[in-house]
């Protein structure tokens, strides 16, 4: 089974180690810290992460990894747009970009056929940069480059959640995307420090203490918790 490790003080170690059931052991004092010292960095850390349906995952897994606990809170699914698409639209495309990987799964095994067909490669790329013969596929809200043509082959759908999401009992809540912090926000109550994948994940959580991750990537939002608990 697995084990789960929650660090606290005598004032709130009660309602962080609530659930908790026997067999269990209280350490108490200083030695606690050699935990985060011993390669451990987020230990004691409780992290809310809004997600997408099928999303993240690894973002959660890593923050475990690190001694954190992570409570994983769907907000989203993705659906594809039908019919947004046809062999047509490669006229002239000499490569497709996406910067999910809904992108190419939302548009589904027609078009990956055509792509197969014309030989037309698909980039996985953290930002969108114009080049001759780019097409991007991806979402509504998504921002648009200049001199790239794109599609919008995928909708990121609201799931309701249900209830009220009490922030004051995280440590930090993780935003990988606009809409997720758009979301999550409405139905919270408290406050905590949010983590942003970039610059405009952290516009939509802007209601918050929000630090912005040096870099869109899981690895550099990680970097950012790490920094929070050095303060």
């Amino acid at each position: 089974a697995a084990s789960r490790c929650v660090v606290g003080t005598l004032g709130d170690i009660a309602g962080r180690a609530a659930g908790i059931k026997p067999p269990a052991t209280l350490i108490a004092g200083g030695v606690v810290a050699l935990r985060a010292k011993n390669g451990f960095p987020l230990s004691g850390g409780r992290y809310l992460l809004p997600v997408i349906e099928g999303g993240s995952t690894a973002l959660a897994e890593r923050v475990r990894a690190l001694g954190g606990e992570v409570d994983e809170i769907t907000v989203g699914r993705i659906a594809p747009v039908r019919g947004a698409f046809t062999e047509r639209d490669l006229e002239g495309v000499s490569r497709v970009v996406v910067t999910s990987r809904n992108g190419l799964a939302a548009a589904g095994g027609e078009m990956a056929e055509a792509l197969r067909r014309r030989g037309i490669p698909v980039e996985y790329v953290r930002r969108v940069t114009p080049r001759p013969g780019t097409l991007h596929l991806t979402q509504p809200d998504a921002g648009r480059v200049e001199g790239v043509r794109s599609i919008d082959v995928y909708r990121n759908e609201e799931v309701p959640v249900g209830g009220t999401v009490d922030l004051a009992g995280y440590d930090a809540v993780l935003f990988t995307c606009a809409s997720s912090a758009r979301r999550l926000l409405r139905v919270a109550k408290g406050r905590t420090t949010a983590v942003a994948i970039g610059p405009k994940t952290a516009a939509a959580a802007a209601a918050l203490d929000v630090v912005t991750a040096a870099e869109p990537t899981a690895e550099s939002m990680i970097e950012r918790l790490i920094d929070g608990r050095r303060v």
